[in-house]
C-alpha cells in the first residue's frame, strides 16, 4: 500500500513539475528562450554576379527551463528593402566533434510591418532536444542576393560597386521573435563575434569592430576582425580610397570615393568632427575605442550610424551638413553603447542623437545654432504657421493606442529633443549630464527600457522626476505660456516688477523669463502649470522696461 502510495505521489509531482517547467518557460530574461550568444562569420563579395557568399556559426544556448527540440530563423527580412533576400544552402548541426546535416523548412508568416506581405523562415528541427542551458554550434551556408545585377543590395545602389550590409538588413541568422511593433526593439541578447572577409585587393573594407589580421592571397585581401563591444557586426567594402587623420588621442579613418569634391569636403569637416568626438567623451565617457571610421556612400540612404563609425550619404558631406554627422557619432553610446528595448526604444536613441547633435553645433558654432536647431524641431512639432492659428496633432513618444506608430517615430526626432532640452532646464547643465553620463556608465554594453532611463535620472538628481517623464513622454499635451501683464515701480532703492502669466496649455515646464532693463538683460525661471494663471515678483536695480 506505501508503495502504491508512494508511486501516485512521484507521479503527480512529476506532472507538477513538467507543467511548472511548461509555464516557467514562458518567461525568460530575454524575448527569446533560445539566444544566440556568439557569431563566427565567413563572407565572400561577388561583386560580378551580385551577391554574397555566407557561412556563418552561430552558438544556440537555451535559456529556458525546458529542452527545446525546434527553433524559426529570420535572415534578410529587412521591412524597408524589397532588394535583399537569402537562399540558404544548407544548416549543420555541430556538436561533440559531429557535424551532420540539419533538417529545416521554409515558412511563410505576415509581415509584421505590412500586412500586404509576407517574410519567410526556416524552421529547424534540431537532431535532439537543447536541454536548459545547453549550447550548440549550428553552421549556416547561404548567399545574399540582389534581385537585379546592376541597381540592387547587397553591392549597392550608386554609381560605384560596394558592399552594404548593415544591421538593420538582419543579414545574420536571429531567432524570430513573432511580436514586433513598429519603433520598438525587442530585449534580445547581444552576440560577440568574429569575421573572416575576402574581397578583390582594389576595394577597401570597412567593419564596425577592431582589425585583427591583413594578408592578401591570390589578388584578394584577407582580414579577419573581432567585436568590440557585443551586437551585430555591420560591412561595407567599396573602391574607396583611404585616408588617416590624427588629433590628440583620436584617429578618424575617412572612405571617400574619388571624388575630389568630397575629399575637400571631409578635409573641412574633419576638425569639427574631432571636437565632436571629444565633447562626447567628455559628456558620455570612454566607449572602448578611439578610431572612428567614416564611410562617403554612393548609397543614398542618408546616414547610418556604426560603432564608432557611420556610412554617409556623399551628398551629406558636399553639402557640409555637420549635423547629420553629428547625430551619427551620438549613435555610438545611444544605440550601440546602450541599446533600448520596449517603451521609448526610439527616444533613447533618436532623440538622444537629435538632442546631442545640436548641442555639439552649441559647443562647437555658437549659441545661435542650437537655437536654431530647437526651432527646427518646434517646426517639426507644432508645424504652427502665424498667420493659420495652426497646431497640428500632438503625439506621444511612446507607443500607445490610437496613435499611428510611424508618427511616433517621426516625433521622437522633432519633439524628443524639446523633451530632453526642457529636462536640461529642470535640472541645469552639470546635473543633467551628469545623468546621462551615469547611464552610460551603469548600463554600458547592455538592454535599457526608458524606465531604467527615468530610474537613474531619479537615482541620480535625488529628485522624483517620473511625473514630469510622464508628461513630456507619453503624455501630448504642452504649455502656451502667455504675458498677461508686467509693471515695474520704485521700491526704496530698487524696482519691483510684478510679471503675470497664463499657461493656456495642458502642462507646465520650467521657462526662461528675460527681463530687460536700460543696461542689462536678466534671466529668471518660472513655471506655471496648466490651465493656470500665476504672479511673480522680481527686484532689480533699474527699471524694467521690457519683458
Amino acid at each position: 500500500m506505501r508503495a502504491r502510495k508512494l508511486f501516485i505521489f512521484i507521479f503527480f509531482f512529476l506532472v507538477f513539475t513538467f507543467l511548472s517547467q511548461e509555464v516557467i518557460s514562458s518567461s525568460s530574461e530575454y524575448e527569446t528562450d533560445l539566444v544566440i550568444t556568439a557569431y563566427n562569420i565567413h563572407l565572400r563579395p561577388d561583386f560580378e554576379r551580385n551577391l554574397v557568399k555566407v557561412a556563418v556559426l552561430a552558438e544556440i544556448e537555451n535559456f529556458s527551463s525546458i529542452s527545446i527540440g525546434k527553433t524559426q530563423i529570420m535572415l534578410c527580412t529587412l521591412i524597408d528593402t524589397g532588394d535583399l533576400r537569402a537562399e540558404v544552402k544548407q544548416i549543420f548541426w555541430l556538436r561533440k566533434g559531429r557535424k551532420d546535416p540539419l533538417n529545416f523548412s521554409i515558412k511563410t508568416v505576415k509581415n509584421p510591418f505590412d500586412a500586404a506581405t509576407n517574410i519567410s523562415l526556416y524552421e529547424l528541427f534540431f537532431r535532439e532536444p537543447l536541454k536548459p542551458r545547453e549550447k550548440v554550434v549550428l553552421e549556416f551556408v547561404y548567399t545574399i542576393k540582389g534581385k537585379s545585377i546592376k541597381d540592387s543590395f547587397p553591392l549597392g545602389k550608386g554609381e560605384t560597386k560596394e558592399l552594404y550590409l548593415i544591421s538593420d538588413f538582419r543579414w545574420l541568422p536571429q531567432i524570430f521573435i513573432p511580436a514586433q511593433k513598429v519603433g520598438q526593439f525587442n530585449n534580445i541578447y547581444k552576440p560577440e563575434w568574429t569575421l573572416r572577409i575576402e574581397y578583390p585587393s582594389l576595394y577597401v573594407a570597412v567593419v564596425d569592430g577592431q582589425l585583427i589580421k591583413k594578408t592578401e592571397l591570390n589578388g584578394n585581401n584577407v582580414e579577419e576582425w573581432k567585436s568590440i563591444i557585443k551586437g551585430f557586426p555591420q560591412v561595407l567594402i567599396g573602391q574607396y580610397e583611404k585616408v588617416k587623420k590624427s588629433e590628440g588621442k583620436f584617429t578618424i579613418e575617412i572612405y571617400t570615393p574619388k571624388d575630389q569634391e568630397i575629399k575637400e569636403a571631409v578635409n573641412f569637416l574633419s576638425k569639427d568632427i574631432f571636437k565632436i568626438l571629444q565633447l562626447y567623451f567628455d559628456l558620455y565617457g570612454d566607449s572602448g575605442s578611439t578610431v572612428y571610421r567614416l564611410v562617403a556612400s554612393y548609397t543614398t540612404w542618408g546616414g547610418h550610424g556604426l560603432y564608432m563609425g557611420q556610412v554617409i550619404d556623399r551628398n551629406y558631406l558636399k553639402s557640409l551638413d555637420l549635423f547629420t554627422i553629428a547625430h551619427e557619432i551620438a549613435h555610438t553610446w545611444w544605440g550601440f553603447l546602450i541599446t533600448s528595448y520596449g517603451e521609448g526604444s526610439k527616444f533613447l536613441r533618436e532623440a538622444m542623437a537629435n538632442f546631442s547633435a545640436a548641442w555639439a553645433l552649441k559647443q562647437i558654432k555658437g549659441e545661435a545654432y542650437f537655437v536654431n536647431a530647437l526651432r527646427g524641431f518646434k517646426t517639426g512639432t507644432f508645424c504652427y504657421y502665424v498667420a493659420l492659428n495652426r497646431v497640428d496633432k500632438q503625439y506621444p513618444l511612446v507607443i500607445q493606442e490610437g496613435y499611428d506608430p510611424r508618427s511616433i517615430v517621426f516625433k521622437n526626432y522633432q519633439k524628443g529633443p524639446l523633451v530632453l532640452n526642457t529636462l536640461r532646464f529642470e535640472l541645469k547643465d552639470e546635473l543633467f549630464f551628469q545623468c546621462l553620463r551615469a547611464v552610460v556608465e551603469n548600463f554600458k554594453d547592455r538592454n535599457i527600457t526608458l524606465s531604467t532611463f527615468i530610474d537613474t535620472f531619479n537615482q541620480v538628481s535625488g529628485r522624483n522626476l517620473t511625473p514630469l517623464f510622464r508628461d513630456l513622454c507619453w503624455g501630448t499635451g504642452y504649455p502656451i505660456y502667455q504675458l498677461v501683464h508686467f509693471e515695474s515701480v520704485k521700491a526704496g532703492e530698487k524696482y519691483k516688477t510684478i510679471v503675470r502669466i497664463k499657461n493656456e496649455g495642458d502642462i507646465g515646464v520650467l521657462c526662461p523669463l528675460m527681463l530687460s532693463t536700460i543696461n542689462q538683460r536678466i534671466v529668471k525661471w518660472f513655471k506655471v502649470s496648466g490651465k493656470k494663471d500665476k504672479e511673480f515678483s522680481y527686484l532689480t536695480q533699474d527699471k524694467v522696461i521690457n519683458v
